[in-house]
């Protein structure tokens, strides 16, 4: 309970700048808190809240747009509570060749897509995509990111404890996000720019 002069506060929200959504997890001073009580409002300008860090930071990572979860696409996910069957191994492998920056699991369970981002921004962008996609398809792989650009992407289907159709489609559709790949890994991996420009 708040007490003194906030002991009136009947609301408090959080307002998060624009250009800082991406760094609201890093615990960056880009949130301001806005405290609203019935005898006042607090008014300001979401264009003065910009920190030096956050300016940096957005200056940094590329424009992605989330994708928004329009239907435009040719195939979706289903719900999935354990239903649907497990691929074969014959069917992933007949798939594989439309999916080249996707590698098979040796248990032929896994999906996974890993590369170089170009800096740390551009891999929390490239996250922070890819779950938005997620969040629309209600499929959610298993994203990692370690040494701050080093991405990785794994699909399987949690209920079956395999690979479903579900994961087929969303490596196709992770695929139409846009990556910014370190210009060293494009080199040693040039059919990620040839993905890219489909």
């Amino acid at each position: 309970m708040l007490g003194g002069p906030f002991s009136r506060l009947t609301h408090i929200s959080f307002i998060v700048h624009w250009r800082c959504m991406r760094q609201l997890f890093l615990s960056t001073p880009c949130v301001v808190l806005v405290a609203v009580s019935a005898a006042f409002q607090v008014s300001f300008s979401p264009a003065a809240l910009s920190t030096s860090y956050c300016q940096s930071m957005s200056e940094s990572a590329p424009e992605v747009s989330p994708p928004s979860c329009t239907r435009d696409a040719k195939k979706h996910c289903v719900p999935c509570e354990g239903g649907l069957p497990a691929l074969s191994i014959e069917r992933v492998q007949a798939v594989l060749p439309s999916l080249p920056l996707w590698r098979l699991s040796k248990d032929h369970k896994r999906l996974s897509r890993s590369f170089t981002a170009k800096n740390f921004a551009a891999a929390l962008a490239f996250i922070d995509a890819v779950g938005a996609v997620a969040e629309c398809e209600g499929h959610h792989p298993d994203l990692h990111l370690t040494s701050y650009r080093e991405v990785e992407v794994v699909l399987y289907t949690h209920a079956v404890g395999g690979l479903t159709e579900n994961d087929l489609i969303m490596a196709a559709l992770i695929d139409t996000v846009p990556a910014s790949y370190s210009p060293k890994w494009l080199k040693e991996h040039p059919e990620a720019g040839k993905s890219a420009a489909r």
